[in-house]
């Protein structure tokens, strides 16, 4: 079960983390994210604490620079990760999360997020995932909107027609009422 309101914090949506320590070699990680094609970043660590991310797209492009690999590939992953990883409390709702994702420099935009709870790694969540997240809620908004819109339609035509109706039976007892050449008195039974 969900606890209510959680399904719009980005703890709910963060997916799990892999993590490495900061020590770890490249060639260790490059040879991990080739092996492990779906996954696209990793988490750099001490202890439970988040100190950095490695995106395989950029670990890619600084390897692909003339004499990268061959720099860099016995070097720790503290050495080339990202010091400054976006990180947010999984208690942030996604919305705002995304508004903040939204803000970083282009080269940076669609990074992972780094997700903590009490300053500890709860998990990590892709900008792609956040905004697909959002689309299918305001689908769903959208659809109940819909519901309820063809709802109030349908109510409005019914009362539409009973007052139709109503109008009609007046109409019909004023005449009957005007036609009769004595007194009427009419009396309901209850």
């Amino acid at each position: 079960t969900v606890a209510p309101g959680s399904a719009n914090r980005i703890g709910f949506i963060s997916e799990k983390a892999y993590t490495v320590p900061g020590q770890m070699l490249i060639s260790k990680i490059k040879a991990f994210f080739d092996m492990n094609q779906p996954i696209n970043a990793v988490v750099v660590t001490e202890g439970s604490k988040p100190v950095g991310l490695v995106m395989n797209i950029h670990l890619n492009v600084k390897l692909s620079q003339r004499y990268g690999f061959s720099l860099f590939i016995n070097k720790p992953v503290s050495s080339m990760m990202d010091q400054n990883p976006m990180i947010v409390d999984s208690s942030e709702t996604i919305e705002d999360v995304a508004a903040k994702a939204m803000q970083r420099e282009p080269s940076r935009l669609y990074d992972h997020i780094i997700v903590v709870k009490n300053e500890v790694l709860h998990g990590i969540v892709s900008v792609r995932t956040i905004l697909n997240f959002m689309v299918e809620e305001q689908r769903e908004r959208t659809n109940i909107l819909e519901r309820y819109a063809t709802k109030l339609e349908q109510e409005d035509a019914e009362k539409k027609e009973i007052i139709s109706e109503l109008k009609g039976s007046k109409k019909m007892l004023q005449l009957v009422i005007d036609a009769i050449p004595h007194a009427v008195f009419w009396k309901d039974c209850n």
